[in-house]
C-alpha cells in the first residue's frame, strides 16, 4: 500500500476527530449527535435515491475505454456525495454539500472527466478497485 496514501487517510480521520471535538464543544453533544445522525440518514437517502445502476454503468463504460455521460457523472458523483454524508465528519459533509449543489458540482465533473481521460489514455483497464 503506498505510504502518502496512508497519511492522507490518517490525516483526514485526524482532521475529522478534531473537528467533531470543534462541533461537540460549541453546540453540545447531543446536538453533535443528533447532526451526525442527519446527514448520516441524508447520506443513506442520497445513496439510495440515485441508485446503483448510475455506478455500475459508469463503471462499464471506462471498462470498455468509453468517456461516461454526464448523468453517469452524475449519478456517480450523488454516489460519492452520499458515502461522504454517511462518514461521520465535518469536512466530509462539507465535500457532500459542495457536490450535491449543481453549481459546485462541476468542478468535480470537471476533474472526474480529466482523470478518465488520462486513465483511458495511458490505458489502465480499473480506475477504481482491481478486480
Amino acid at each position: 500500500m503506498n505510504v502518502k496514501f496512508v497519511l492522507f487517510v490518517l490525516a483526514g480521520v485526524l482532521l475529522e476527530i478534531l473537528s467533531l471535538r470543534f462541533l461537540n464543544a460549541k453546540i453540545g453533544g447531543l446536538n453533535s449527535l443528533s447532526f451526525i445522525m442527519f446527514t448520516f440518514l441524508t447520506g443513506i437517502f442520497v445513496v439510495r435515491s440515485w441508485g446503483e445502476e448510475h455506478l455500475t454503468s459508469l463503471q462499464a463504460r471506462l471498462k470498455n475505454r468509453e468517456m461516461p455521460s454526464d448523468e453517469n457523472l452524475d449519478g456517480g458523483l450523488m454516489n460519492l456525495a452520499g458515502v461522504a454524508f454517511i462518514t461521520p465528519g465535518l469536512f466530509t459533509d462539507l465535500l457532500g454539500f459542495l457536490i450535491v449543489i449543481p453549481a459546485s458540482r462541476s468542478l468535480f465533473k470537471d476533474r472526474a472527466v480529466q482523470m478518465f481521460k488520462r486513465k483511458i489514455t495511458v490505458g489502465e483497464n480499473w480506475f477504481f478497485f482491481k478486480d
